[in-house]
């Protein structure tokens, strides 16, 4: 709800709760939702304990805990501009996950490749990820992380991120990509994605310079987004 204090004195409140009863596994979610909370503040903090529940999980006798932090901190390093210790450590945990057929985690560690890929400028690499996520999401029906697979790999498909690329994998087409995004958007109810999916069509509009489809799309994405 937007109260950043009182959720952080209830997670300072529930490690030391966790630490005092020797609750390794309690202790390193609540590193992991600190870090996820100081993300949206202060986002070295939010490594600092990042690298602590990272310490914790090397510790604790369970590859998935291990395997979710090291994503998690693969997605940091993305988010700050560092693709490459990105995918460094979203390898690290797809080998995980793909040795204990761990297949929710398995496609949320693809679909970190295919982003951190995209960011990192190499798109042909970043579809071939988001296109096995994407058929692990369809089989596990987790719609949510479907329609967030999807948006990416419309616009890689074309290197609309950098408006000089060609595209980099054909048949593909982006446009079937960011429809069903957005029907599956509106479906789940997400504003947000049907908000990231209006974008994505304005950028392919543009580039095909369709500027009254560009212009509609992009004022849909903007209403959503207000």
């Amino acid at each position: 709800t937007g109260q950043f204090d009182l959720a952080l004195l209830d997670l300072e409140a529930a490690r030391e709760l966790s630490q005092a009863a020797q609750q390794q596994r309690l202790e390193w979610r609540m590193l992991m939702e600190l870090g996820k909370l100081w993300s949206s503040r202060d986002y070295n903090l939010a490594r600092g304990y990042l690298e602590q529940a990272l310490n914790l999980a090397q510790q604790i006798d369970d590859p998935a805990i291990l395997g979710r932090t090291l994503n998690r901190i693969g997605n940091w390093h993305a988010n700050n501009e560092s693709p490459a210790k990105a995918i460094s450590f979203h390898q690290e945990a797809l080998l995980i996950f793909e040795d204990t057929n761990d297949r929710p985690n398995l496609a949320v560690a693809l679909d970190l490749l295919g982003i951190a890929h995209l960011l990192g400028g190499d798109y042909a690499t970043g579809v071939v990820y988001y296109n096995r996520a994407i058929e692990l999401f369809r089989e596990l029906g987790d719609y949510p992380r479907l329609v967030s697979s999807l948006i990416p790999r419309g616009l890689g498909a074309t290197g609309s991120l950098l408006l000089a690329l060609t595209p980099v994998q054909s048949p593909r087409d982006p446009f079937a990509d960011l429809a069903e995004a957005v029907e599956i958007a509106r479906h789940i109810g997400s504003s947000p994605d049907e908000a990231w999916a209006a974008w994505g069509l304005t950028m392919l509009y543009a580039l095909r310079g369709e500027f009254e489809q560009a212009l509609a799309a992009g004022r849909h994405g903007l209403q959503i987004a207000s």
